[in-house]
């Protein structure tokens, strides 16, 4: 948008008629009110509303909606970006994909979809990719390897949000980027389940190739029944199915989905705001980059042992959990699972208690009868997923 450039504005601004020298006021020229309509209409538009004369509060309601959207992010995925793999950045062999959905990414989930379990392959985080014309700068992105294809069924990538009351009624926008080592077509598809309700916004096959390919399409998330007052309202899947891809590697990255009909630029987010998104999911106690049992840090969580060799709750997780999470306890040192240090002495776990959104609770442990207080070193690993 510009100011208006006709005759009778100089400087850009409107003037009113002067009696006293004759001079004209302003002309009113189609070009510059057609930019202002088109801009305020992109902006109504953008916010999923469609044009209407008769609400004179429309632009006021559509400014609210693209503000308030996730806390004022645009990108309603969490970890669109793929660079946050908390649990491993490498899944293959016995570690690989199957007929179970496994979380991979943080916050996708893998499936080999097979009723008979006979599908499976691997998933491995590939870094610092480019697609010059295509998407600007340098960016991650998943990338599945058929081992066994599916005899029935398909290879299904999804991720899952809690955002159903927020984009009900909306227009939404869905983007990605893609490419396969051979070329297939990828089906995407957008599934809400409310509280009484599942259904199919969209779906749409796309025709992927071997280079980096953009999709962008827009559909309605329509109105919800039925919803309950409370964090379990309805979920959103977003889901990439994999049609025929029988041997060869397909690519994911820079997944967004945002209010609005008119795709925008990705929404890169810095990475420390991306990882606590994804830490309300699941968090860890050790460094981002060593997956669960690979761990060798030594133990820097200390919890003093009390009373019935119960250490008190004063571990935090980074930010609160979505719900109260299932924690697994490592010990310091080389990550071996259900067990704890006490003295560098390693002692089994029986188990947990009093867990919270916001801290661990007690960890039980069986087998200690020497001193208290001890300092208890361990490694968590809270899972709060939907």
């Amino acid at each position: 948008m510009d100011r208006t450039n006709h005759p009778t504005a100089p400087g850009g601004h409107f003037n009113d008629p002067d009696p006293g020298t004759g001079a004209p006021g302003t002309t009113i020229d189609a070009a510059h009110m057609n930019a202002v309509q088109d801009e305020l209409i992109a902006l109504i538009e953008g916010a999923g509303l469609a044009p209407d004369r008769t609400n004179l509060a429309q632009l006021l309601e559509a400014v609210q909606r693209l503000a308030g959207t996730t806390g004022g992010l645009r990108n309603q995925i969490i970890n669109g970006t793929f660079r946050i793999w908390q649990r491993a950045d490498d899944f293959r062999g016995a570690n690989g994909v199957r007929d179970e959905p496994l979380y991979t990414a943080d916050r996708w989930e893998v499936q080999s979809d097979d009723p008979d379990g006979a599908g499976d392959g691997n998933v491995t985080r590939i870094r610092d990719q480019q697609a010059p014309g295509v998407a600007p700068g340098v960016f991650d992105a998943l990338r599945y390897e058929v081992v066994t294809a599916p005899a029935t069924g398909a290879v299904t990538i999804r991720a899952k949000l809690e955002t159903l009351r927020e984009l009900a009624g909306r227009r939404l926008t869905l983007g990605f980027l893609a490419r396969g080592s051979v070329a297939l077509n990828v089906t995407s598809r957008v599934r809400r389940l409310g509280f009484a309700e599942v259904a199919v916004v969209h779906e749409a096959t796309h025709a992927i190739g071997v280079d980096w390919t953009a999709v962008n399409v827009s559909f309605d998330m329509g109105d919800v029944q039925d919803q309950q007052e409370d964090i379990d309202a309805g979920l959103v899947y977003v889901e990439f199915e994999l049609g025929a891809l029988a041997a060869g590697t397909f690519d994911l990255a820079r997944v967004q989905l945002e209010v609005g009909a008119v795709p925008s630029a990705f929404e890169d987010r810095p990475r420390a705001l991306e990882l606590l998104l994804c830490q309300r999911y699941y968090a860890k106690s050790w460094d981002l980059e060593t997956a669960v049992g690979a761990n060798a840090e030594a133990g820097h969580l200390a919890v003093l042992f009390g009373i019935d060799f119960e250490p008190t709750r004063s571990v935090r997780f980074p930010v609160p959990m979505r719900v109260p999470p299932t924690v697994g306890i490592y010990q310091p040192g080389g990550g071996a699972p259900g067990q704890v240090r006490i003295g560098g002495i390693p002692f089994a776990v029986a188990g947990m208690g009093g867990v919270s959104r916001q801290s661990l609770g007690q960890v039980l442990v069986t087998g200690y009868s020497g001193p208290t207080p001890r300092n208890l070193d361990f490694h968590y690993a809270a899972d709060a997923e939907i």
